[in-house]
């Protein structure tokens, strides 16, 4: 299964924050986002902690919705 950017938008809206990089990857492996695309946001993403939706879709704008 892949996940289109509003459905990743909607994910990470669902979280209680702050999240770990390890917390977004886990959400998403668990829902089902494409492997490749796993490896690339593992990548992408800062080894940090992420207070809000939005910081992270900030660090991946392709994700954000229109």
């Amino acid at each position: 299964m892949n996940l289109d950017a509003k459905q990743l938008s909607q994910l990470l809206r669902t979280q209680h924050y702050p999240v770990s990089k390890g917390d977004i990857i886990e959400l998403f492996r668990q829902n089902g986002l494409d492997p490749n695309l796993l490896k690339e946001l593992e990548t992408i993403l800062p080894d940090k902690d992420f207070n809000s939706a939005s910081e992270v879709l900030d660090v991946v704008p392709m994700w954000e919705e229109n």
